[in-house]
This record gives C-alpha cells, sequence and structure tokens, in this order.
C-alpha cells in the first residue's frame, strides 16, 4: 500500500513554493489529512498562510516510511531552506525529529536558562523496555570524522568524577561473564603499541600496596584455617627422618 506521500505548500497568490513535508493516510482518517492541516506548524508557516494563502500539492507516494523520510530530505535539499539561502521555510532537513534544525543565539540561551539546574528524570522500567524494544536489531550510527572532533574539543581537560559505589557494583555485574574477542584484543594492543604508561602517582601506589597486602593476608588465613600448612610440616619432618 502506497500510503505514505510527499507534499508542498505554495503562496496562493504569487505560486511561489514555500513549504515541503511528509504525510501518512491512515485507515479512518481523511486523505492528506496533514497536507491540509493548520496545527503544528510553526510561527513562519503561520505568518506566511495568513498573509499569502496556501495551496496543497501532493508531489508523490511512497511504498514505506523510510522512502518517504529520504524522498522529503531529498526535496528539501534541492530547493533549499531559507536560512540558508534557499526557498523553503523547513526548519530542519526533513524527516523525524528536529535534526538540522538552526537556533537562534537567543533562542539557545533561552533554552539554557531554562534547564539550568533542572535534572532529567530516571526512566521507568516500562520505558526502558520499549526504548531496548524499539532499537532492537538497529546499528547505532557511528559519529564521523567532524563530530569526533567536536567532542574532543569539548570534552579536553575535563575530569570524569569517580564512579559511585552503587554504579561500580552495576558495571561488576554487567561484566562478569563478558568475554573480549582476538579481534578486540588484536586492536587494542595495535593502539597500546609503543605507547608508555604514565606513571602512578604516591596516593596510587599507596592503595596498591594496601590492596596487595590485604589480598595475601587474606589468602594466609584461608591456607592457615584449611590446616594446609600444618600438614605440610607434617610430612616435611617425616620425609626428613
Amino acid at each position: 500500500m502506497w500510503n505514505f506521500y510527499i507534499y508542498a505548500h505554495r503562496e496562493s497568490d504569487t505560486g511561489k513554493l514555500f513549504y515541503i513535508g511528509k504525510g501518512t493516510n491512515r485507515m479512518g482518517k481523511p486523505y492528506y489529512e496533514r497536507a491540509h492541516s493548520k496545527y503544528y506548524r510553526s510561527d513562519w508557516w503561520s505568518r506566511i498562510v495568513s498573509k499569502h494563502g496556501r495551496t496543497v500539492e501532493i508531489l508523490c507516494h511512497c511504498r514505506d516510511g523510510d522512502s518517504a523520510i529520504e524522498l522529503e530530505q531529498y526535496f528539501i535539499k534541492h530547493f533549499g531552506k531559507r536560512s540558508t539561502g534557499g526557498m523553503l521555510i523547513n526548519l530542519t532537513e526533513g524527516g523525524d525529529g528536529a535534526y538540522g534544525r538552526i537556533c537562534k543565539e537567543s533562542t539557545r540561551l533561552l533554552m539554557s536558562i531554562q534547564l539550568r539546574g533542572k535534572k532529567r528524570g530516571h526512566h521507568s522500567e516500562a520505558h526502558k523496555l520499549k526504548i531496548g524494544l524499539a532499537l532492537l536489531g538497529k546499528p547505532r550510527p557511528s559519529p564521523d570524522a567532524d563530530m569526533r572532533r567536536r567532542l574532543s574539543e569539548a570534552l579536553r581537560g575535563r575530569k570524569r568524577p569517580p564512579f559511585s559505589e552503587a554504579w561500580r557494583q552495576k558495571l561488576s555485574i554487567k561484566a562478569i561473564g563478558r568475554t573480549v574477542s582476538d579481534v578486540t584484543r588484536q586492536k587494542h594492543r595495535a593502539n597500546m603499541l609503543g605507547t608508555k604508561r604514565s606513571p602512578h602517582s604516591e596516593q596510587s601506589k599507596a592503595i596498591m600496596s594496601a590492596k596487595r597486602k590485604a589480598y595475601y593476608l587474606r589468602k594466609r588465613e584461608s591456607v592457615e584455617s584449611s590446616g594446609f600448612l600444618m600438614d605440610m610440616a607434617g610430612i616435611i619432618g617425616a620425609a626428613g627422618k
């Protein structure tokens, strides 16, 4: 079924194209409902329509949602956004979400002030399960070179806060039974080849020394409690006779 479609909006008085969108024909809903709807539009869109009016044009139909997203992105890129010198008032590059939207500095500052000091609530277990099922089998996109560079610059000089004890326990439980493949081992070996580990601080040395002493003390107590040393002493004595 070709239920997905790409539509265009033109100014009624000039015929000038100003918007590209996509919609879905759902059972029980009017055909091309999204194309003719005035709801959930930007203020920019509303101002143009109130001044010039608008006409709706169905550009094409698609078999699935992925094809509709690709075509919407193609048309937006072809005609261009006004924010980048094109003719469309679309705020994003198309598809789902706000990918490609360019916010003004004043908008970014307002969003920063509104979110300052707020902590995002944790997802419920049911919500986590839904997210996991939705992402199951989907490859995770890897960041490109430009994204990696920006992340590196943003995190440069920052020190990661120490993990809490509860978080350490969670990491330990998740790592139980986890094995590293030979390919991963070779990558680690290649990355570390020729690099010198930075010397430990005096505090790190003291912590490692205390842990090592505690380990051998526990090991000795375990051996003594099992009576192994006494048995060995008797065997050595008998052998000497």
